[in-house]
């Protein structure tokens, strides 16, 4: 549904190959129970060789869910703080120029909401050693080329 985010986050441990070491479905305010909902999505276990193909499918999987059963949705919310661990807010400047920032060093053409994962994604980065960060470009920049944030 439009407005709803999820945010997943894959820790992998270094080797030959890269094995997943934990996957933690982080700030996922759709579900009570993300772990139970949304792992199957995945088909990824802890310890498994990291597969990007496996990855995208998740994404695609968890993009064609819609689960109604008994408990997901309680006295008609589906936002639970309680399974929320952080939040980090950007602000409209700083996820526009890092829209900008994609394009022209990475060219990447996201849009702005692609742009403010990322900028998250930087934040948690500067601050957390040993780790590897993952964020979703999770929308497009042709979307936003009438808006000004992608000058002339």
């Amino acid at each position: 549904k439009p407005g709803k985010k999820a945010n997943i986050e894959l820790n992998v441990e270094e080797g030959r190959k890269y094995r997943l070491n934990k996957i933690n479905f982080v700030g996922v305010k759709l579900f009570r129970t993300p772990e139970t909902l949304m792992r199957p999505l995945f088909q990824m276990q802890e310890g498994d060789v990291f597969s990007t193909a496996k990855l995208r499918k998740g994404m695609e999987n968890m993009r064609s869910f819609s689960y109604k059963g008994d408990g997901l949705w309680e006295d008609g919310q589906i936002y639970d703080p309680k399974n929320v661990d952080e939040l980090i807010y950007v602000s409209q400047i700083d996820a526009e120029n890092m829209c900008r920032d994609m394009a022209r060093m990475e060219g990447i053409f996201a849009g702005v909401s692609a742009a403010g994962a990322c900028w998250v994604a930087q934040q948690i980065a500067a601050r957390e050693e040993n780790a590897v960060i993952v964020f979703i470009v999770c929308d497009r920049g042709d979307r936003y080329l009438s808006t000004g944030i992608f000058p002339a």
